[in-house]
This record gives C-alpha cells, sequence and structure tokens, in this order.
C-alpha cells in the first residue's frame, strides 16, 4: 500500500482496511454531516484524536492540494501529542509505512507534513506567535482544534477565519475534541446550547454539530485495566469529566465560575509588565499524602484607564523544601519578577530559612494570614468579575478546576494553587501593605 495514490476510490480502501469500533464508524458518518464545524467530546481514551487525525490523513490522500491544519493550545504538546504520537501511529496504519519513514515526511522546520500529490497537514500551537503567523498567513479545507476546551473563543474565531481554502469535490469543515469542560465555557455554550459565550443565540445553529464518545466504546484498544484502574476510580468532577464525558457545572457558592475566567484568557501577555510577583504556600510536608506547595506568577500592567492582572504560571506541586525553593527561583527568573510573596504561618522560621539557605538573591516578602481563605480570596474573585484578571495560555486547567470548584465548605481539600494565586494578587493590589507583612533578602 503506497501513500503516493489518492483518490476517493483509493481513501475508501483505507477505510475498508482500517480497523474501528462501531462507534468510531458512526463518528466518521457524523462528520460527513451538514454542519461546517464538528466536535466530539467524551472521557479520556476514547479513541478522539486517533480517529479526527485519520480523518486528517483520508482527506489529504483523497483530494490533492488540500491543505489542513492541526491546532493545539501549545506547541510542545502539538509536538509531543498529534506530532509525535498520534499522527506517526495513524500513518503507520493508513499507510503501511515504519516509524522512521513517517518521520522523515514531516518538515521539522516548519511542522508540515506534505503528501505526494501536493496536500499539506500544518501542525501548530497557538502560543507559539512566530509559527501562528505563518501557519494562518494560509487558507485550509479543514482545520482541526485539538483539545479545543484549553483553547480560547478568541484564538478559535481567529483560525476559523482561514477556513476559505477552493478545492475541487472537498466542502470545507472544521472539527474539534475535547474531555468536556465546565457549562460555563464557551464549547458548552456553542456546541450544546447552539448560543454564542454573551448568552445570545448562534445566527447558524445547524453550523455546529456535537458527538459523544466515551472510553468504553473504544475498550478494545485501551490497555487491560485502564478503564477500571485509571478512569472508574476517579472522583467528583475528574470522573464525571475523564469518565462519563459529561460536562460538569460550577460548584455552588464558588467564588469562581469559568464565566469569569474564559471570556478574558489571552495567547500571551505584555511584553512591558510593571510588576510581577511569584506567590507561595509553602507545604509542610512532603509525602504521597501531602498538600501542594501551591506557587503561582503573576503580573500587572496599567492599561486603558485600570490595572490589569496577568496570571502567568501555576507551579504547584509536592515537593521537598530544597526542589520548590528551586522551582521559586526559576520562574523569578523566567518572567524577571520582582519579588517573592510567602506565607509563613506554617513554616515559620524554617521558610526562612530554606530560602535563605538557597543564597537565590531574591527580595522575598513573608505574610502572616489573620483572616480566613474565603475572606482573603474574595476580593480577588471582585476583579476577575470585573473581567481585570486574565490567564495566559490554556495551560493553568487545574488552578482553574481548584478555583471554580472550591467553595470553602468544611472538609474541603486545600486550595494551595488558590492560595498562591490570592497572595501574589493580594501583593500586586496592595503593594506595600500585604496582610502585614515583612521584607527580606535572601
Amino acid at each position: 500500500m503506497s501513500c503516493a495514490r489518492s483518490g476517493p476510490e483509493h481513501s475508501a480502501r483505507f477505510v475498508r482496511e482500517i480497523r474501528y469500533t462501531e462507534r468510531q464508524k458512526e463518528a466518521l458518518r457524523f462528520l460527513g454531516g451538514d454542519a461546517e464545524t464538528f466536535m466530539l467530546f467524551g472521557g479520556a481514551g476514547s479513541g478522539k484524536t486517533y480517529l479526527l487525525t485519520s480523518f486528517l490523513v483520508l482527506a489529504v490522500s483523497a483530494f490533492p492540494g488540500l491543505r489542513a491544519a492541526v491546532l493545539r493550545r501549545q506547541m510542545k504538546d502539538a509536538r509531543e501529542s498529534v506530532m509525535g504520537q498520534t499522527f506517526p501511529a495513524v500513518m503507520k496504519q493508513i499507510c503501511g509505512l515504519a516509524r522512521p519513514a513517517v518521520d522523515a515526511r514531516i518538515n521539522k522546520r516548519d511542522c508540515c507534513y506534505r503528501h505526494p500529490n501536493g496536500s499539506e497537514i500544518w501542525f501548530g500551537g497557538l502560543d507559539d506567535a512566530k509559527g501562528m503567523d505563518n501557519i494562518l498567513g494560509k487558507e485550509y479545507g479543514v482545520i482541526y482544534f485539538n483539545e479545543c476546551s484549553q483553547i480560547s473563543y478568541t484564538s478559535f474565531l481567529t483560525a476559523m477565519g482561514r477556513l476559505r481554502q477552493p478545492v475541487p469535490g472537498w466542502r470545507n469543515r472544521a472539527v474539534l475534541d475535547c474531555n468536556p469542560p465546565g457549562k460555563s465555557h464557551w464549547v458548552y455554550k456553542t456546541f450544546i446550547l447552539k448560543r454564542n459565550p454573551d448568552g445570545t443565540p448562534l445566527a447558524r445553529p445547524g453550523d455546529y454539530a456535537a458527538l459523544k464518545m466515551n472510553p468504553e466504546d473504544n475498550a478494545e484498544f485501551l490497555p487491560e485495566g485502564y478503564i477500571e484502574k485509571r478512569l472508574a476510580t476517579m472522583t467528583g468532577k475528574e470522573y464525571r469529566r475523564f469518565f462519563l464525558g459529561e460536562f460538569t457545572d460550577d460548584a455552588e457558592n464558588a467564588l469562581w465560575t469559568r464565566a469569569m475566567i474564559d471570556p478574558y484568557r489571552v495567547d500571551s501577555p505584555p511584553a512591558d509588565l510593571e510588576k510581577t510577583v511569584i506567590g507561595v504556600d509553602p507545604a509542610v510536608t512532603c509525602g504521597e499524602k501531602s498538600d501542594l506547595t501551591g506557587i503561582a506568577a503573576v503580573g500587572r500592567r496599567f492599561e486603558n484607564g485600570r490595572t490589569e492582572y496577568y496570571v502567568l504560571e501555576d507551579a504547584s506541586a509536592v515537593l521537598s523544601p530544597a526542589a520548590w525553593a528551586e522551582t521559586v527561583r526559576r520562574l523569578y527568573d523566567k518572567y524577571n519578577a520582582n519579588e517573592v510573596i510567602c506565607e509563613v504561618n506554617q513554616g515559620g522560621d524554617l521558610v526562612t530559612e530554606i530560602l535563605r539557605g538557597g543564597g537565590f538573591g531574591m527580595p522575598v516578602r513573608a505574610v502572616r494570614a489573620s483572616k480566613g481563605k474565603r475572606t482573603r480570596a474574595e476580593p480577588i474573585a471582585v476583579l476577575y468579575s470585573q473581567g481585570a484578571v486574565h490567564h495566559v495560555g490554556g495551560g493553568l486547567r487545574e488552578l482553574e478546576d481548584e478555583l471554580t470548584g472550591w467553595t470553602g465548605a468544611p472538609g474541603e481539600k486545600s486550595p494551595d494553587r488558590m492560595d498562591a494565586l490570592v497572595w501574589a494578587m493580594t501583593g500586586l493590589t496592595e503593594e506595600h501593605s500585604v496582610a502585614g507583612g515583612y521584607l527580606w533578602f535572601v
């Protein structure tokens, strides 16, 4: 079998020889429907990415000159996931090529696969400004938004403006996939409610179609025990999202909602941030059941008559004292930060010694919490509700899940990511008076 041949008959033969589940066969029929934009959503391991990647390969094989784009939120994910794993697997099965040959067919410099019939598949990350200028300078007959829940609505609309390549016999379309986010996300509003993010009805609701695919539909292709041991044992929102494939409600009484985050997301921060701080909520132990050490980088800039805040990174993790101190230093250098704001309620002098012992040369503001977590967080949530806080990119999912899921009810898990964010934001809003903090250099 050679990839050099193309045409509808050759593509149909490919389809007959590929092993698809019954649900995947249904999805292929779904992608041939009348809509312009198709979304596959559902739990982890349901075969969505494999199916849509094979759909693209079959399309460019059958229609000479067709140009396709595969877009992720971050370029590193496009390289590691789609280019590095799914695409080679699809090519090996469809074209019968060994992996080295498949890798050789992707130009690593411009991240483009060029089919012998003149068709192309471009891979890009929406956070890569230079690469996206190159990609969005072209017209496409099909665009694939992989993990679209991580992609902002603005970026989606921008890319959709390039879906206009004329190819004889081909009808242009966009395809998307995701593990379902919360119901306030633009994906749910657009594809399920048939509404714009602002709540107004879609002008052409028939252009948007959605189909659920869950891991149990793909069980024959999953590792033994994956569903039972990995997915079925999840709890809460993770269980509903990654196993049941359901869109989830925002937690009742939570200070944050998705509607306070998603519309104000930006692809990249301004280059001229006035001040950047690293907020730290250190854990006192480092073990399998220990709390996270919350670490968040936030910057601010005065623009359009008010101060705007940019959440740059969440580096929270279960870390040893030496490891979290090194992580703080890395973020401090990466974002050219002005200071570190660190809670010392639990660690006290130990926190001081950890940072001093590293000899990192960072200005550190020690703060002690005299108010409850919810009381401290409320002024920051108000800034979010005013649209003054912008999450940068799509890599803050775990922080966002915590913000929208934490209510402060008794027995809830400690919101370590939120605490670090709140300390950083409070430092930027109150400037020199952070809950009675004091400053030293280490």
